[in-house]
């Protein structure tokens, strides 16, 4: 798990620590600790969803690709918590350099799954979908992935990500952050001001504890 060790000073010391990015079931469970707040999700969650999605599909089986680190196998683990059907592979990249994936490829086009499942965020992912069309899968076996497509790679992989990708509708989100010119905000975006709001929320505390005559200088 790479980021409990960024973690565990500031939880040791008791203080308030705040996190914007996906992080690992773990610290929402075994390691779950008062002093640590995270406004984004767990990276297990949306493959949870995603798994019970393929069980609605009637998906028998499935080969599973994603990146050797932490979230990647969290990734995985969260999918196959809640998928019931057969786990025809599981393959683990080597992250970040790697590039190819035409070994993992061969070898869930070999294992004849009815799905694949990836997880490959950035640059990887625009990798992956384009590797999986140029490798003929795309019309073989349908593909479903998490943190693949969002804003930012979809208009780089044009009507390849928009036809290629297979992902459940998880729900409509509003985004607090404002849309500009030609950009728009990603999924990511959306956690960042609720962290602003969560930090000033912590600073307003502190100073009204120490009005109040609190010890505490945390």
């Amino acid at each position: 798990m790479s980021c409990w060790p960024r973690c565990k000073p500031a939880v040791d010391a008791q203080t308030f620590l705040i996190s914007a990015n996906a992080g690992p079931s773990q610290i929402a469970g075994e390691l779950c600790s008062p002093w640590f707040f995270s406004v984004s999700w767990q990276g297990d969650q949306v493959p949870q969803a995603i798994g019970e999605y393929l069980n609605q599909k009637g998906v028998k089986s499935a080969f599973l690709i994603a990146p050797n680190y932490a979230a990647g196998k969290d990734v995985i683990a969260g999918l196959k918590e809640n998928f019931k059907g057969t786990v025809a592979g599981e393959e683990y990249t080597k992250w970040p350099d790697q590039l190819d994936f035409s070994v993992e490829l061969a070898k869930a086009r070999a294992a004849k799954p009815d799905a694949v499942f990836a997880f490959y965020p950035g640059a990887a992912g625009i990798q992956f979908l384009t590797q999986y069309a140029q490798a003929g899968l795309k019309a073989q076996i349908p593909l479903y992935t998490a943190f693949v497509i969002d804003a930012l790679s979809l208009p780089r992989l044009g009507e390849l990500g928009a036809r290629h990708s297979r992902r459940p509708a998880l729900g409509r989100t509003t985004c607090p952050t404002r849309r500009t010119g030609n950009s728009s905000p990603t999924f990511r975006a959306e956690v960042r001001p609720l962290s602003v709001i969560l930090c000033r929320a912590g600073l307003r505390f502190r100073q009204a504890h120490r009005q109040r005559g609190g010890r505490s200088e945390r």
